[in-house]
C-alpha cells in the first residue's frame, strides 16, 4: 500500500511513477480524501477541547450548587457530534485506503520503461542453457496428464490461479510442507 505522506509531498513525482505502470492517476482526488480526513481529525480536537473545558466548568458549578445542565446538554451534542464526525473519518479512510491498495507498487527507477516483458531490458544470465533432444513439456501439461494437475476444478472452487492437486503430487506438497515445517520449527 502506499504511504499517503509521499503522495502528500510529491504529487507530481507519485503520477509519474504511476503512469511508468500506465496508469493515469490524479493525485489531487486522492489528497482531496485525504484533506478532508485532516480536516474532520483537527474538528474531532477542537469539540474534544470544548468537551474537556465544559466538563470543567461543569465540576466548578457543581461545587458551588449552581445548575448544569445547559452544559450537560452541550457535552450530549459534543458526543454526538464526535460520533458522526468519526463515522465520517472511518467511510472516507477506508475509501482512501482502498484506493491505496488497489494501485500497484511503482517501478524502481532502473527498470526501463516498455509496454510488455519483451521490452525488458536483459540483465544477467547464469549457466548454460541446457538443449535436449526432445521438445520439453511444460509442468502444466505434464500434470494434467497424469492426472495430478487439476486446473478445471480448482477454478470453479477458487477462481483463476488456483490449482487442485491430486495423487502422488498432492503427497509430494504435503510431505514438502511438512519437512519445512518439521526443519523450522523444532
Amino acid at each position: 500500500m502506499h504511504d499517503i505522506k509521499f503522495i502528500r509531498n510529491y504529487p507530481e513525482k507519485f503520477e509519474k511513477l504511476m503512469s511508468r505502470r500506465g496508469l493515469i492517476i490524479e493525485s489531487s482526488s486522492i489528497l482531496e480524501i485525504d484533506v478532508s480526513i485532516r480536516g474532520f481529525q483537527t474538528e474531532i480536537q477542537t469539540i474534544q477541547q470544548k468537551r474537556n473545558t465544559a466538563s470543567k466548568e461543569i465540576g466548578k458549578l457543581l461545587s458551588i450548587g449552581s445548575d448544569v445542565s445547559s452544559l450537560k446538554l452541550n457535552l450530549e451534542n459534543y458526543k454526538s457530534d464526535l460520533g458522526q464526525i468519526d463515522d465520517k473519518i472511518k467511510k472516507l479512510s477506508k475509501e482512501l485506503n482502498d484506493i491505496l491498495k488497489e494501485l500497484p507498487n511503482y517501478l524502481d527507477e532502473d527498470v526501463p520503461d516498455g509496454e510488455t516483458e519483451f521490452e525488458n531490458e536483459f540483465v544477467k544470465e547464469w549457466g548454460d542453457k541446457r538443449v535436449f533432444s526432445f521438445k520439453p513439456k511444460d509442468h502444466v501439461e505434464i500434470g494434467e496428464k497424469l492426472n495430478e494437475l487439476d486446473f478445471k476444478t480448482g477454478v470453479k472452487i477458487s477462481g483463476s490461479r488456483f490449482v487442485l492437486l491430486r495423487g502422488k503430487l498432492a503427497l509430494l506438497e504435503r510431505a514438502l510442507s511438512s519437512f519445512m515445517l518439521d526443519t523450522h520449527l523444532n
